[in-house]
């Protein structure tokens, strides 16, 4: 995170741990890479799209943080966990899905995501809200997808919508569509 004097991303052969701030265009993850660590991505305002290998498992917390122009994501179905605040202010987000894999997304994932207006959500089960250990504060916790656009519809699979209604943290969102 604000690694202004990087030039090349940092990474082993399972995390991926940080892309230059000054980083333009389209990114693949390169393939083996399991996580994609925390704050990884933050700030590269430059960030258009980006190709996440079948490999990924894990999202973690404020990984696309501030990526404003970040507008094709596209989760491929190993991806067990997205963390906290993993795509807050990415501002040019207009859709996303969710693989059917994920069975847990941290708070606040897509805070402040504007232009969000379509979230396919693949799983059958409504996936756990994860809440830090830092959260006290009763109202934060019992709307866990704080901040996402109150225009944003919530797509899930057939018969599912009820569990997406009682479901802690799914319940905020304002309209939940059948697919």
């Amino acid at each position: 995170m604000n690694c202004s004097g990087l030039i090349e991303p940092i990474y082993n052969s399972s995390i991926f741990a940080c892309l230059p701030d000054s980083y333009e265009g389209a990114y693949t993850i390169p393939e083996g890479i399991t996580k994609i660590g925390s704050d990884a991505f933050s700030g590269c305002s430059g960030l258009t799209s980006i190709t996440i290998p079948n490999s990924v498992t894990s999202i973690e917390e404020s990984a696309f943080y501030g990526c404003d122009n970040l507008s094709s994501i596209e989760i491929l179905n190993n991806v067990t966990s997205i963390g906290c605040n993993a795509f807050e202010y990415c501002k040019n987000l207009t859709s996303l899905i969710i693989p059917n894999s994920v069975t847990s997304i941290g708070a606040g994932a897509f805070l402040d995501c504007s232009r969000l207006i379509a979230l396919h959500c693949l799983c059958t089960n409504p996936p756990d809200i994860h809440f830090p250990d830092l959260f006290f504060d009763e109202d934060y916790d019992s709307s866990s997808l704080y901040g996402l656009n109150p225009i944003t519809i919530l797509y899930v699979p057939k018969g599912s919508i009820e569990a997406y209604r009682k479901a802690k943290g799914w319940n905020v969102c304002r309209t939940i569509v059948e697919e």
